[in-house]
């Protein structure tokens, strides 16, 4: 098993996965299909109500591990990208390792980027000299498409389309199903809701934009 950073997994090498909810589903299932065992996986959440996340148990405040030898990587598998900033960072100053999982049922061009901590998802495609950031999620059958740059903390919601050139800054998020016209540059923190398409770049940051064509949500 590999990891974007070349890291090629030992028998006796073990992963943390930060998050036990949907999105720790998804990143399970995915190191899995990578070949890392069920014994070599760790899954934390520090909600008491969340203690079991496909048959793996999961570890409380209490017994959260440290950073060491056989135990260096981590994946946040939180969906909302301020949080999993936040966690992310938290967890890197602390020696942990952001692992970079790309599922072998993706189709990324060896000619883009992929950065730590980014989960790129069954069906997704990240094609040639596209450069995705640290800690994104390219979710189930995403098109990532030629020469974009996806910005950190973004996702890429399954089934959505970034054309040829798109530019995403850090932090934002495309919904399901919804398309980004090639050539565009959106600006940091915006929201595109599922099904939107977007024709145009001149949007404020941070603002949330629905239907076609898409256009601000008040």
């Amino acid at each position: 098993m590999e990891n974007g950073n070349g890291h090629t997994g030992r028998a006796d090498a073990r992963i943390l996965v930060y998050g036990a909810g949907g999105q720790g589903a998804v990143v399970v299932d995915l190191l899995r299909a990578l070949g890392w065992q069920d014994r070599q996986i760790l899954v934390f959440d520090d909600d008491p109500d969340i203690r079991g996340l496909l048959g793996l148990p999961t570890l409380g405040e209490a017994e959260c591990p440290r950073p060491g030898p056989g135990l260096e990587y981590v994946l946040v598998a939180i969906g909302r990208g301020t949080d999993r900033w936040a966690v992310a960072e938290q967890l890197r100053s602390e020696g942990w390792r952001s692992y970079t999982a790309i599922h072998p049922a993706a189709t990324v061009s060896p000619d883009a980027t992929v950065g730590p901590g980014t989960v790129v998802c069954a069906g997704a495609i990240v094609g040639p000299r596209a450069q995705v950031g640290t800690d994104c999620i390219i979710n189930s059958g995403a098109i990532v498409e030629h020469d974009c740059v996806v910005g950190d903390t973004c996702h890429v919601a399954s089934g959505a389309v970034l054309g040829g050139g798109v530019e995403l800054r850090p932090m934002s998020l495309v919904g399901s199903g919804a398309t980004v016209l090639p050539g565009l540059h959106l600006p940091g923190g915006v929201t595109v809701g599922a099904g939107a398409v977007v024709t145009r770049a001149d949007w404020p940051e941070e603002v949330t934009l629905t239907g076609v064509p898409a256009r601000v949500r008040k």
